[in-house]
């Protein structure tokens, strides 16, 4: 897209960079709370995100309609909670010593759950409510393993 606009390709691929990078400070916080390498934690935080599909439903909620400033402000809480959650995923698979393969078959059920109704709330027409849904069953589900 940034190509069409005439910026040049190398800047274009910097740019689009940009939002994965912005995950190294929190994982190399969660490598030094868990005591993991930052190589495995990052494994583990990229891993998440491409379970739950937590990158485009944060992208496809920048397109959520908000009347107001409190829907505005509801849109932003539950993107906010939506990478709280994957950091506390990836915190406790790392914190677990295990890998992303074996926490997901350790929770299959919830994870499968969670991932069936995210994913059809993102191919149903994400709205303000549904945003809110997916970003609270994200949030709920490592509280379930405590």
């Amino acid at each position: 897209m940034l190509t069409a606009e005439g910026v040049p390709v190398a800047l274009a691929a910097r740019i689009a960079s940009l939002p994965t990078l912005a995950q190294a400070t929190e994982i190399v916080d969660i490598a030094g709370q868990t005591g993991g390498d930052i190589a495995s934690v990052a494994a583990i935080q990229f891993g998440v995100d491409s379970i739950f599909g937590l990158s485009a439903l944060a992208a496809a909620a920048a397109a959520v309609p908000a009347t107001d400033d409190y829907e505005r402000l509801a849109r932003e809480r539950a993107v906010e909670t939506l990478f709280d959650a994957q950091a506390g995923l990836t915190r406790e698979i790392a914190a677990g010593g295990t890998s992303l393969d074996a926490w997901q078959e350790a929770r299959r059920s919830d994870v499968e759950r969670c991932r069936t109704t995210v994913q059809a709330i993102a191919a149903s027409g994400l709205s303000l409510p549904k945003l809110m849904v997916a970003a609270g069953m994200l949030a709920d589900l490592p509280r379930k393993s405590a």
